[in-house]
């Protein structure tokens, strides 16, 4: 009996571990987009049910194939996992950050119009602005901007997808602006 006991308890941890693999990008400890669709859907379905509104806020690292280029991808993993923690630790709770890809992160930011949802941005770019990457093999410590698109659903005419494109629309305004700003998605 206590064999089987201890069987269940480690198949259960092994599953545990397994779907936290799944849900988790490995290099920032950020939630990955397969998680990110599930959190979208429920958000989605909260405006629906409840009337709730919520932002999303996509970002990337300005010029980051240069970082890598330059002082070399463990750097740039370096860069991406503190740009992860930063934003990571900028989240209210119900809040919600994402690697969505490559160098590109998405809040999701719960109970939050638009305006609300620049300030946070606004926040976070002056603290990755004042991040300082330094490593023995490098003649000098550097630091790195990032460029923000905020978008705002609060009417159930928009969808996931529409939101999410209203974000990039906002991020690639930013980035032609001349990047290292935030940007607020409008018609």
């Amino acid at each position: 009996m206590l064999h089987f006991i201890a069987s269940e308890k480690s198949l259960s941890m092994a599953n545990q571990k397994l779907e936290s693999l799944s849900n988790v990008d490995p290099l920032t400890g950020l939630l990955n987009r397969r998680t990110m669709d599930y959190v979208m859907d429920q958000q989605m379905a909260d405006l629906h049910r409840k009337g709730i509104p919520f932002s999303a806020v996509l970002f990337d690292i300005d010029h980051f194939k240069a970082v890598n280029d330059k002082f070399g991808h463990l750097i740039g993993d370096q860069v991406l996992s503190r740009v992860g923690e930063l934003a990571g630790h900028s989240l209210r709770n119900g809040d919600f950050v994402f690697r969505f890809g490559g160098e590109e992160f998405l809040m999701v930011l719960a109970q939050t119009t638009q305006h609300q949802a620049q300030e946070m941005a606004e926040r976070l770019h002056q603290g990755i602005k004042q991040l300082r990457f330094e490593h023995a093999d490098l003649p000098a410590a550097f630091h790195i901007t990032a460029s923000f698109g905020v978008a705002a659903v609060d009417s159930t005419e928009t969808n996931v997808d529409e939101l999410l494109r209203q974000a990039d629309v906002a991020l690639y305004q930013a980035k032609a602006g001349g990047r290292d700003q935030v940007c607020l998605y409008s018609l």
